[in-house]
């Protein structure tokens, strides 16, 4: 008879009740799920309204805002650049001036992409703070559970598998000063899916950063090449005879290979004096000891210089080379005679873009 009165009374009541009384209850995860929709599709438009519903540029410290549908003619200019400056790179081998222009610019043009990126990445993170508090700490299904530093609940987990996010990056942070992880995932994902625009800009941005970090590679490249080969001349003609090569490019320098007991300076190549300190100055040179991490015990060196040093003078990379003079004796300050490697220190006031690029 209850029931009989029941269904009565969602009769008189009307069908939207009597639909209410059946429709099937949604499960803690679809829930959480909704209010994850709800929560990521909020943010979004706010950091829509923000941006005024343009793509993010960042030059120097300003950030302005392109206009979606203004992207096509940014694209367009930015491919003219790049073939601009690949041209010049063909063309300016030999023009050191020019090669350093092109290796600036895209140098700049590559960091101010990949503060664009930052940025974004920071604001997402700003909008992500939140999450914790609007959707996990709402979460009814199963314990919290705290590791320290994280929470993870069966709702958030469950969430992660069935969106592909990893386990390991499931849990939430709210004392991240850096920003709550799973949140800027989740807002992330839902951010490029609805706004492809977006998406696609940031695919661009990614690969335009990597054309012009290869264009300053490769400008570096030939620069250092060139300039080197001039350096070799250099030397060569300036008490260094028949020099051939650099050995501190893509080698250990000397500071680090004076402790290996199996070293023997190469008669043709060109030194870097970094990393040695001045312990005596002597009226032709500077006997030296290496300040190189990890090296202990190594034999000390001799430099001839006519310049003059106060003791315990570092010097830096690229500050002084030197190319090998022989061997050295010299009186140690217990009175002991002592013979060291010594080098040549190497003059030359050309100015230089890329080689020696601390002595510009």
């Amino acid at each position: 008879m209850r029931y009989t009165i029941i269904i009565l009374v969602a009769l008189l009541a009307g069908c939207e009740t009597v639909g209410s009384l059946v429709k099937p209850q949604k499960s803690a995860d679809e829930r959480f799920a909704e209010r994850v929709k709800q929560w990521s599709d909020s943010q979004i438009q706010t950091m829509l309204a923000d941006f005024d519903s343009g793509l993010p540029l960042v030059s120097g410290d300003k950030v302005t805002f392109i206009p979606s549908d203004k992207a096509p003619e940014v694209y367009k200019k930015t491919d003219s650049e790049l073939l601009r400056l690949r041209a010049g790179l063909a063309s300016n081998e030999k023009n050191m001036g020019e090669l350093k222009s092109i290796h600036d610019v895209s140098r700049a043009t590559s960091s101010d992409l990949d503060k664009t990126r930052s940025w974004f990445e920071s604001e997402l993170s700003k909008y992500s703070n939140d999450f914790h508090a609007a959707v996990v700490q709402q979460s009814t299904a199963g314990r919290m559970s705290f590791d320290g530093s994280a929470y993870t609940t069966e709702n958030l987990l469950s969430y992660c598998e069935s969106h592909g996010i990893r386990q390991g990056h499931c849990k939430s942070e709210p004392y991240n000063r850096d920003g709550n992880a799973i949140a800027v995932i989740i807002l992330s994902k839902s951010f490029m899916r609805n706004h492809p625009e977006y998406r696609d800009y940031f695919e661009w941005v990614s690969r335009e950063k990597e054309s012009f970090d290869k264009i300053a590679d490769d400008a570096a490249k030939l620069g250092t090449e060139y300039e080197s080969k001039m350096f070799l001349k250099k030397a060569s003609s300036s008490g260094c005879k028949n020099m051939s090569r650099i050995n501190f490019i893509d080698n250990l320098p000397l500071a680090a290979q004076v402790g290996y007991s199996n070293f023997r300076p190469e008669k043709t190549s060109v030194y870097d004096l970094g990393h040695f300190k001045v312990l005596q100055t002597q009226s032709d040179g500077v006997l030296l000891s290496t300040t190189y991490p990890g090296s202990h015990n190594v034999p000390l060196i001799y430099a001839y210089t006519q310049k003059k040093y106060t003791d315990g003078h570092t010097f830096q990379p690229g500050e002084q080379l030197a190319c090998v003079a022989g061997a050295k004796e010299y009186v140690s300050i217990l009175g002991v005679k002592k013979r060291v490697i010594s080098f040549r220190t190497i003059n030359d006031n050309n100015k230089y873009y890329f080689f020696l690029k601390t002595q510009e």
